[in-house]
């Protein structure tokens, strides 16, 4: 299943269109620009008009939970402008030299307006006199949200994160930094730096908002003999695949069209050929158009039963762009405390995985109103066998 994600990573890294970040980087969201001088010098602090759609590729973010460690070129405003609200000034001081030692570290020598700028913006050293530019900003900077950098040169407004120059510095970094010993990679073959501690999954229904681990070791009972405390080479998972998969289930469980919730269970599911248009014509069979657009129940319907006439007929090549003979597959993820638990990974031709659906459907038929749906999908029938009363419905996950 893990090499089966690295496989799709790299198959959307291959497709422009697919906005997947590269190893090293990650999508977050942004929610101010601070905009400085060449001299370095802090100009003015602007907020996104809609934060929650300002989404960024920005250099790939540390884990932190009460530790201090700098982010590049993104962060809050402890570390970016050395300010706060939360009383605990000693801390944010060292948060901010947190930032300053680790841009000066990659930007220092840099031959770029952009890193010049960075670099005197934190050799400056001020940041009390911060306070008199955030301060008419007319929202709570305090609140964590991301900041990036903008310098102005020459009146013209120039990202940082565009800076070949700069990605080149923290792409420099990434490949000589190695944390571990290598051993034999369990997905890819390969000897190779073995992951410690694999990234957050995040978007899976019921579980933990921060992410929750797909690998993970944190107690002598799940360890292998002679790696006690060794976290993730009980289980040797090279720093590529392991990022490479996990940034490949981020991908899928942030978009509508390739996941669906049945229960407790979040089900995810791609395609290794063909992969938009297979995954859209899967979510129609499901049922899933029927709760990704509740205003567009109606039409949802007609999608499904058009999409079950073609099937039930045989007439796959009615279904525009489908890719019959694709390898499809389809994950089946649940919540367990910090962790996830893999209830199923199926992957079959997608033409055999959409005959399957039509023999469901065929067994499940039953007589109905002219007004009443004519498919029963999953979503549906495990909503009718939740307890009615209950404060919070739960479906039995054996159903």
């Amino acid at each position: 299943m893990l090499g089966d994600l690295v496989a799709y990573y790299e198959q959307l890294a291959r497709e422009q269109s697919s906005h997947m970040p590269l190893i090293g980087w990650s999508s977050t969201r942004v929610s101010y620009v601070a905009q400085i001088s060449e001299d370095g010098m802090l100009l003015a602090l602007v907020p996104l008009a809609d934060r929650s759609a300002m989404e960024r590729i920005v250099p790939e973010r540390v884990k932190r939970s009460v530790n201090i460690a700098a982010n590049f070129l993104c962060d809050n405003s402890s570390y970016i402008l050395g300010l706060d609200q939360k009383g605990n000034r000693n801390r944010t001081e060292q948060c901010y030299a947190a930032a300053r030692d680790l841009h000066r570290e990659l930007l220092v020598g840099v031959e770029s307006p952009c890193a010049r700028a960075i670099v005197r913006y934190f050799e400056n050293d001020r940041p009390e006199e911060h306070s008199s530019v955030v301060f008419n900003v007319n929202d709570n900077v305090f609140a964590g949200g991301n900041i990036i950098f903008y310098v102005k040169v020459g009146g013209i407004l120039l990202d940082p994160l565009q800076d070949e120059a700069i990605k080149g510095a923290w792409m420099h970094r990434l490949n000589s930094v190695r944390t571990e010993s290598p051993m034999r990679c369990l997905v890819t073959g390969e000897v190779a730096p073995i992951a410690r501690l694999h990234p957050p999954i995040k978007g899976v229904y019921g579980a933990q908002s921060s992410g929750a681990s797909l690998v993970s070791f944190n107690a002598r009972a799940f360890e292998s003999y002679g790696h006690e405390g060794e976290q993730g080479r009980n289980a040797p998972v090279s720093e590529y695949a392991a990022k490479a998969y996990a940034m490949a289930l981020n991908y899928l469980l942030a978009d509508p069209r390739h996941h669906m919730r049945l229960g407790d269970m979040t089900v995810v599911y791609w395609s290794e050929r063909g992969d938009a248009e297979n995954s859209q014509t899967f979510s129609f069979a499901m049922g899933g158009a029927l709760f990704i657009d509740a205003d567009a129940k109606d039409d949802a319907d007609d999608v499904v039963d058009a999409t079950m006439k073609a099937i039930a007929c045989g007439a796959y090549r009615d279904l525009d762009g489908v890719d019959l003979d694709a390898t499809f597959h389809v994950l089946g993820l649940s919540p367990s405390a910090a962790r996830l638990v893999v209830k199923f990974h199926y992957k079959d031709s997608f033409g055999k995985m959409l005959k399957n659906l039509a023999t469901h459907y065929r067994r499940s038929d039953i007589v109905h109103g002219p007004n009443e749906r004519a498919y029963l999908t999953p979503y549906q029938l495990l909503k009718d066998v939740e307890h009615p009363k209950a404060k919070k419905p739960v479906v039995v996950p054996i159903l």
